[in-house]
C-alpha cells in the first residue's frame, strides 16, 4: 500500500461526455483513492461539452472541495479533445486517466503505483472484458492493426494509463478531435523515445449507467484514418 509519506503529487484526470448518472461518484471516489497515497493531489474534471447536466454535477463536486477543478469545454471537442485537455491542464508529478463511466474504480490506481517507481509509464489493460461482442472485436482488431503497424507490443493502449509528468510534457500531441488517435499517439512516442513503460492487469467493471461512446461508426472510422494518417507521417520521418 503506498502511504502519503510517499515523494510524489498525483492527478487524477477524468473526462466526461453526458455521464450525469456516474460522474459524481466516480469524482468521489477519486478523491478518496488519492487520499490514500498522497496528501499533495487534485482531481481534474473535464467537462467536453456535456449537455446532460454532467457539468454542472462536476462543478458542485468542485465547490465542496479545493482539490477539484473542473474545465469545461464549451462545445464537445471529442475523445482525443477532452483527453489533451487532461494532459495539458494536470500540474503534479504523476497523471492518472480514469474514465468517468465507472468501469475502472479509481482504487484500482494503487495498482499503477506499485509499478511506477521504476517505470515512466503503465497501462492497463483488462483481465476481463465485458463489453458486448462488436466492440471486443473492434477493440482486437485496432490493437493488432497497431501493434503491427507501429511495433508497440503492449496489450492494450485505451484503458486507464498512469504517466510521468515529464514524459507527457516531452511529447508533441498533434491528435485532435473527434478520432481516438491520441493515446496510440502518445504511447507510440513513449516508446520510440525510450521511456520505460510497464503494463498491469487490471479489473474492468460493467457500465451500469449511460451510453458507450467507442462505439460510433463513425468513430471508428475516422480513427483507422488517422491512425493510418499518423503511421504515415511516422514512416516518412524514419525514411
Amino acid at each position: 500500500m503506498h502511504k502519503k509519506t510517499q515523494l510524489f503529487s498525483l492527478t487524477i484526470a477524468i473526462p466526461a461526455y453526458n455521464e450525469k448518472d456516474s460522474i459524481g461518484e466516480v469524482a468521489r471516489e477519486a478523491l478518496l483513492a488519492a487520499q490514500k497515497y498522497t496528501s499533495e493531489y487534485e482531481i481534474l474534471l473535464v467537462d467536453d461539452g456535456s449537455t446532460d447536466g454532467t457539468g454542472e454535477i462536476m462543478d458542485a463536486v468542485a465547490r465542496k472541495n479545493p482539490c477539484v477543478s473542473v474545465v469545461h469545454h464549451p462545445k464537445n471537442l471529442g475523445f482525443s479533445g477532452a483527453i489533451k485537455t487532461c494532459y495539458n491542464t494536470s500540474s503534479k508529478d504523476l497523471i492518472f486517466l480514469l474514465p468517468a463511466d465507472g468501469q475502472i474504480h479509481a482504487s484500482d490506481c494503487e495498482l499503477f503505483l506499485r509499478e511506477i517507481p521504476n517505470n515512466d509509464v503503465v497501462v492497463g489493460y483488462r483481465l476481463t472484458n465485458p463489453e458486448p461482442l462488436f466492440r471486443r472485436i473492434n477493440s482486437k482488431v485496432f490493437h493488432m492493426l497497431y501493434r503491427s503497424l507501429f511495433g508497440v507490443t503492449l496489450r492494450e493502449i485505451s484503458t486507464s494509463i498512469l504517466w510521468r509528468k515529464s514524459v507527457l510534457d516531452s511529447i508533441d500531441i498533434t491528435a485532435i478531435g473527434r478520432s481516438a488517435l491520441i493515446e496510440p499517439e502518445v504511447i507510440y512516442k513513449a516508446w520510440s523515445a525510450g521511456w520505460r513503460i510497464a503494463e498491469v492487469a487490471i479489473p474492468y467493471y460493467p457500465r451500469t449507467t449511460g451510453t458507450p461512446k467507442g462505439s460510433n461508426p463513425l468513430m471508428i472510422l475516422v480513427t483507422l484514418k488517422e491512425l493510418l494518417r499518423f503511421w504515415w507521417e511516422q514512416k516518412k520521418i524514419m525514411i
